[in-house]
């Protein structure tokens, strides 16, 4: 819409070698948050200025959920603040490794709102904050049962510039 405005970020983040270790240190969970959290905040207090000047936002939105530096990022802003919560965060460290526990929990207990995407993961996303008050469900837009739905009796097909690394059998099977 054309009221929303949004600003791509480049480069890398600015810190002092005591800080780079301190981030190294916190990355390999080998510090506590406590010692960590103001060394989160002067690092991207500078990041901001960096990236933004002396522009000054409303609200800013974390939509992937992922990328822990601009999780910690997005949440010292002085405005409204929101990250997005895609999946099960526990399943997700556990099969895929991708994740970083503590800055979600952080995160979760710093952003204004945490937005999920559907009611089901409301639950596992407070265990992890170890409290509700400020999430929220923003469902999909995309209503995946249907398509579910769509796929047990309607086969796959391809548009003329449709690419795809499976054949339609592959996918219709």
């Amino acid at each position: 819409p054309e009221k929303v405005k949004y600003i791509a970020t480049t480069g890398k983040t600015n810190m002092t070698i005591s800080q780079k270790i301190k981030f190294i240190l916190y990355k390999h969970n080998l510090i506590p948050l406590k010692n960590f959290e103001n060394t989160i905040k002067e690092v991207y207090k500078y990041e901001i200025q960096r990236l933004y000047g002396k522009s000054k936002f409303n609200t800013v939105i974390q939509f992937s959920g992922y990328d822990y530096k601009k999780i910690l990022l997005y949440s010292v802003f002085e405005c409204n603040t929101a990250i997005y919560v895609h999946s099960d965060m526990e399943q997700e460290i556990k099969t895929r490794q991708i994740q970083h526990k503590k800055t979600l929990k952080y995160a979760y207990n710093n952003y204004d709102k945490v937005v999920v995407v559907n009611k089901d993961l409301k639950a596992v996303t407070a265990k992890i904050s170890g409290r509700e008050d400020n999430i929220c469900v923003a469902s999909n837009l995309i209503n995946y049962r249907e398509v579910i739905e769509k796929s047990n009796i309607q086969d796959v097909q391809f548009d003329e510039e449709t690419e795809s690394n499976k054949t339609i059998k592959e996918l219709n099977d």
